[in-house]
């Protein structure tokens, strides 16, 4: 019989304790791999070692669902923060359409428990119908509390005979965005304001002349901006107002044809402006008194590209452009040299230096903005 040679390995003073223990983990994982030495089965060995135990990057942080039919309420760890609330994979939508609503009409911790209560479809009927005059967050929350408690819980559908049944949206399987769902007998301003309110005195709604008057004021204003976006008569805080009056009468209705629906092009600004819808218009705006100068370059950049999608691509390309005059100094240099491109991007570049407002990937030939930190 062949005698062969074992090599025993000691440590040497200089070496740490735990670089001996990886070497032995990694012997045992070798063992354990081998299955037969010299025609007999070996038996797995267990890893005897204090070595921690490893998990699989991809199921850190990977947690099972709890029982969602059987659960009365949604997991959900601060009542006042919506980023914590945890739904159904198939209501993920819903869950970000609320979160979008949640910009436009701030919510309390009890206003999201109650919408929390509601089906899918009411849950949508909230979302496209509600609208509040003030959007204060001491008119939104008990506007929104009564409309749910003393109407859309009140709602009967067809071929049901109890209210608001069937799983919650946060449960639903078949949980979907209805962007056109409106519930019967959608209630009028008047009714808004009319509604009782828990523990406050019943208001009156206001006059029907009143609600003229506004509308046409409203008009008179998008009007006036879309002749000169310039207009001093405006500040950043009436272009807020007026966008929150916006949302009010979108869905309530009043503005059904708001702009091109399709396809269209970039063309210059005089023919652009007739065919964006009122709340581009209203952004385009707020770019101009954030920051003129990158608003003079972006209309002088319109350079009658197609788009499948005019409105909503460039609600998107505006709302990125007002991110940057937020939170960038983009100064007159730059904006020419990214002029010069022949194709470029109105985004802020992912290698931008906010110290010195460069690329380090791309140089000159960046076809993305870079600008310095505010």
């Amino acid at each position: 019989m062949k005698r062969q040679k074992i090599n025993i390995w000691v440590p040497n003073e200089g070496q740490t304790y735990s670089k001996m223990m990886m070497r032995v983990w990694i012997t045992e994982l070798r063992a354990t791999r081998k299955h037969k030495y010299n025609g007999v089965t070996l038996r797995p060995r267990a890893l005897n070692t204090p070595a921690p135990v490893l998990v699989a990057q991809a199921n850190v942080g990977v947690q099972d669902d709890p029982p969602w039919d059987t659960l009365p309420h949604p997991p959900m760890s601060d009542q006042d923060n919506i980023t914590t609330l945890r739904v159904r994979r198939e209501a993920q939508n819903l869950k970000l359409a609320l979160i979008d609503f949640i910009e436009a009409y701030p919510l309390d911790g009890r206003a999201i428990r109650v919408l929390t209560t509601l089906n899918t479809r009411n849950f949508n009927y909230v979302l496209n119908t509600l609208a509040p005059k003030n959007s204060s967050w001491q008119e939104v929350n008990p506007k929104l509390m009564a409309y749910v408690k003393n109407y859309i819980k009140a709602i009967i559908e067809p071929a049901q005979q109890q209210p608001n049944q069937g799983p919650k949206w946060w449960q639903d399987v078949n949980a979907t965005v209805d962007p056109d769902a409106r519930p019967p007998n959608l209630p009028t301003l008047g009714m808004f304001g009319q509604m009782e309110v828990e523990g406050e005195q019943q208001k009156r709604g206001r006059s029907p002349h009143g609600e003229n008057e506004e509308w046409a004021h409203f008009r008179q204003s998008l009007d006036e901006l879309t002749e000169d976006i310039n207009s001093d008569r405006y500040s950043l805080v009436d272009i807020s107002v007026l966008g929150k009056k916006w949302i009010r009468y979108q869905k309530a209705g009043s503005l059904p044809h708001d702009g091109v629906s399709g396809e269209g092009r970039f063309s210059q600004w005089e023919q652009l402006k007739k065919h964006i819808s009122c709340l581009n218009i209203l952004k385009c705006a707020k770019l101009v008194r954030l920051d003129e100068q990158l608003s003079g370059y972006w209309e002088q950049g319109l350079d009658d590209r197609p788009a499948n999608h005019l409105n909503a691509i460039l609600g998107k390309e505006i709302d990125r452009l007002i991110e940057i005059a937020r939170y960038y100094y983009v100064d007159q240099c730059e904006l020419d040299r990214h002029a010069q491109q022949r194709i470029r991007y109105w985004k802020m570049c992912p290698n931008n230096d906010i110290y010195d407002a460069s690329c380090g990937l791309h140089g000159d030939r960046c076809r993305h903005l870079h600008g310095r930190d505010r």
